[in-house]
């Protein structure tokens, strides 16, 4: 992943996409799935989209109060969220996917930032050109800077010409960890010396048959 503020010149995407292409090879040998695109999208320009759509609405499924929020200068922050739904401005939307005070880790946070993604899909589907061609310029420039795809500006347009007939309420997910029984299990590897905390298939290590075999039920799944 690719976590910048500033814009990525041609030749930083370029070596993001190459990066990405071996995690994108990983991917498939543990899902047994064809990915065709891939698609880089660094977390900063979060709050900038959500401020361009006029704020987003978010389901929190249990309080944040996080008291020592990183701020830009260095220092820490206290920040609290009521469990609900609620609407999100883009300072708040940043700071709730990057807040990592929550007892499941990183797993929370990246459950938020599906969700953020999520809200900004089902406002900018509402977008028409006549009416909101403002706001679908300055989404355009934000994806432009600080997402890096293999998407062609043509597959690009078929997408957006079709994201009317997308409900993101008929989008399924499925997660290994939450499965039941979970098909990956936390372990300690050591990378030159240094402890690190991973997950690994509960089949063994290398050994994806579970998860392939869970994933095409739930594609099969209609």
């Amino acid at each position: 992943m690719h976590i910048a503020g500033a814009r990525a010149s041609d030749t930083d995407k370029g070596k993001i996409l190459e990066d990405a292409v071996d995690l994108k090879k990983k991917v498939e040998e543990i899902t047994g799935l064809s990915i065709p695109y891939i698609v880089v999208a660094d977390i900063a320009p979060v709050e900038t989209v959500v401020s361009s759509l006029g704020g987003v609405q978010v389901n929190v499924e249990r309080p944040i109060d996080d008291p020592e929020f990183p701020t830009p200068g260095g220092g820490v922050e206290h920040f609290t969220l009521d469990a609900g739904w609620r609407f999100l401005d883009g300072r708040a939307a940043g700071k709730y996917v990057r807040t990592r005070h929550d007892k499941d880790g990183d797993f929370s946070r990246m459950k938020r930032q599906q969700q953020v993604a999520e809200a900004i899909f089902t406002k900018a589907r509402g977008l028409k050109l006549t009416e909101d061609f403002g706001e679908i310029i300055a989404l355009l420039a934000t994806i432009d800077d600080h997402v890096t795809t293999n998407i062609s500006m043509r597959e690009m347009k078929r997408l957006w010409e079709i994201r009317r007939f997308l409900d993101p309420a008929n989008v399924q997910s499925f997660t290994l960890d939450r499965s039941d029984p979970p098909l990956v299990e936390g372990t300690t590897v050591y990378f030159g010396g240094v402890a690190g905390s991973v997950l690994v298939s509960r089949a063994g290590r290398f050994d994806y048959s579970e998860i392939q075999s869970q994933i095409k039920r739930e594609l099969d799944r209609e």
